[in-house]
Parts: structure tokens; C-alpha cells; sequence
């Protein structure tokens, strides 16, 4: 398993592209394309369960993960790879995570990033619903 990343961004950036836990429940109510990334390891969300409609790439997999055909991450993760155009809404348990994760999602192209700071934590806290963390088949089978 990778390690952490652990290369901070630039406060103003950060602060630059937050999301608050109103403008995710909106745009989750909406009901409209929404990519929701959780970047928690899988043992932490099947405990917790997820706020719905999240995706979940661990983010100590996110950097080999970007990096992979569409189809292999497909294979691995159980959605479509994201295209770097694409607008990635990122929350983790507490924020930390969210923060390491911007620059990897530079480095391979994702810009468009919204980030939940106050992520899960706040999620609960707010009374947001929760869902149970369902693995993807092809994630849970792989062994990795």
C-alpha cells in the first residue's frame, strides 16, 4: 500500500475552491450529475457508511489510480474514471485528506475540484444522511 501524500497546497487555493455542507446538500437534493469522491480508506467507510453518492478512491491509492487506463480503473474502483475536465467534488473524514489530495489531482490534470472541508464530520454533525459503504465487486475480488 502507497503512503500518504503529504505535500500541503496553498491556503488560498484551498479556501479558493471550498464547498460548504449547504452547497453539497443542495446540489445532492438537485438530484443532477454530481462526482463525489471520498478518499477515506474502504475499511473507514464501511464502519461509518458515506454520505450518498459518494465514490470512494482511497487517497493513498488516488496518485496510481489517476494514472490507470480508463478501463483498469474502471475494473478496480466500479465507475468510469473521471476526465480532468470534469467538476470532482472531494470530501474525507475530517478535511485533512481533501487538502492532501488537491495536489495530486493537479498533477494529473483535475482542476475543476470543489472541496468539502469540513467532510464527513460536518456531514454528520449537519444531520446529513448516511449510507452504508457498498464495495464495488471488482474492487472487493482484486485482493490489492
Amino acid at each position: 500500500m502507497a503512503d500518504l501524500p503529504t505535500e500541503m497546497p496553498p491556503e488560498d487555493l484551498v479556501l479558493s475552491h471550498q464547498v460548504s455542507f449547504g452547497e453539497l446538500s443542495s446540489r445532492l437534493a438537485s438530484g443532477g450529475q454530481l462526482l463525489l469522491l471520498d478518499v477515506r480508506r474502504r475499511d473507514e467507510l464501511e464502519q461509518t457508511g458515506c454520505i450518498p453518492r459518494s465514490l470512494n478512491v482511497p487517497l493513498q491509492e488516488l496518485d496510481a489510480a489517476l494514472a490507470l487506463p480508463d478501463d483498469q480503473f474502471r475494473a478496480q474502483y466500479g465507475f468510469p474514471k473521471p476526465a480532468p475536465k470534469d467538476e470532482l467534488w472531494v470530501s474525507c473524514r475530517s478535511g485533512r485528506r481533501v487538502r492532501l489530495a488537491v495536489p495530486v489531482l493537479d498533477r494529473h490534470g483535475y482542476n475543476n475540484v470543489k472541496l468539502y472541508l469540513g467532510s464527513f464530520l460536518d456531514w454528520q454533525a449537519n444531520g446529513g444522511a448516511v449510507e452504508p459503504f457498498v464495495a464495488p465487486k471488482e474492487a472487493s475480488a482484486g485482493g490489492d
